[in-house]
């Protein structure tokens, strides 16, 4: 997390959305499981929430992020979101569904 604790997802023992980390510093999903499921307290979802909209939130483009910075070098392997080029989908971009009907 942003506010430097270790983010909760793991590949195969690193810590990603970590402040330790080059890349994926900040991930929404570690950003928001602590308030979304009432573990954290006050101050760190506050914290954590401070920091999505400070990295996370591209006014700008009116996208919301799903981490940042994207995986473009990295020795960690996240799984198939590295396949996509760094900003794009779920690596550093904004993940949307198709809707019809």
């Amino acid at each position: 997390m942003e506010d430097g604790s270790k983010g909760h997802i793991q590949t195969i023992g690193e810590p990603l959305g970590s402040i330790e980390n080059e890349e994926c510093r900040i991930d929404s999903i570690s950003q928001t499981w602590g308030v979304i499921s009432d573990a954290a307290d006050n101050d760190k979802k506050y914290i954590s929430m401070e920091s999505l909209e400070n990295h996370l939130i591209d006014k700008e483009n009116g996208i919301i992020k799903l981490l940042d910075p994207p995986f473009y070098k990295t020795k960690l392997e996240p799984g198939y979101i590295k396949s996509y080029l760094p900003g794009v989908r779920e690596n550093g971009g904004q993940y949307t569904h198709e809707y019809c009907c």
